[in-house]
């Protein structure tokens, strides 16, 4: 993990039980910062739902520190955590048969203003999705006030009507989806569509990244801990 720079954005996927517990601290910080948490019990923010099959966390570091979170959750074992507050949404969005998965813990340390780091790991998370998973559905939840931000500029639609979330100190919640074989096919047919995504690509230095993804996609499928340590990381949980 050494980088040209000192203090080069460098996003990795977790691969250990100590990885976990770290952006787990972390994102508890930034929720409890943001007014996302309140304080608790728990030294740290922990979801069962991260060590699903098939799912992936992400740790975007800067001079060694961690700096944001994001996650890509799969719809297998314990399912999505949108569900929760949204089944009837998510029902009507997908089928039976339909792949889904939840973009998640998503955090940033309040020391960058502004929403560079935040495009940087989405794409990460998004590039990772469209590569090395057949997923037909890609949820989200965010706050009300945050949703045209995720329409204008992430390609999200929205899936639901506002709600409170009882998980999140009541906060305005909305669901938030994208059609993802609609989105590859507007990709392939819109010439525009596609130049600009590659304007985006370019501006946060993503290129590298995007021939990165594709060499690796076949070792980033492979799931991210053991099963000794998913079972660890469920009973901290508890």
């Amino acid at each position: 993990m050494v980088n040209d720079r000192d203090d080069e954005l460098f996003i990795f996927k977790a691969c250990t039980i100590v990885d976990y517990i770290s952006a787990s601290r972390f994102i508890k910080k930034e929720y409890i910062r943001s007014g996302i948490k309140g304080q608790g019990d728990r030294g740290f923010i922990c979801n069962k739902m991260l060590v699903n099959n098939g799912s992936s966390l992400f740790i975007a570091q800067r001079c060694g520190n961690i700096i944001g979170t994001i996650s890509i959750i799969a719809d297998t074992d314990l399912g999505i955590p949108c569900r929760e507050l949204f089944k009837d949404d998510v029902d009507a969005v997908i089928s039976e048969h339909d792949k889904a998965y939840e973009i998640g813990t998503l955090s940033t340390t309040c020391l960058y203003k502004d929403n560079s780091i935040v495009f940087t790991m989405y794409f990460h998370a998004f590039i990772h999705c469209i590569l090395s998973k057949n997923i037909d559905v890609i949820f989200i939840q965010v706050q009300e006030k945050h949703v045209k931000f995720y329409i204008n500029n992430l390609f999200f639609k929205r899936a639901s009507k506002t709600k409170s979330h009882p998980e999140y100190n009541n906060l305005n919640a909305v669901l938030l989806a994208i059609d993802v074989k609609g989105f590859k096919h507007m990709l392939a047919t819109n010439g525009c569509f596609f130049f600009g995504i590659g304007r985006i690509l370019h501006a946060l230095n993503m290129r590298k990244k995007v021939n990165q993804a594709l060499n690796d996609s076949a070792s980033l499928a492979s799931d991210s801990l053991s099963n000794d340590d998913k079972s660890v990381y469920r009973f901290l949980c508890e």
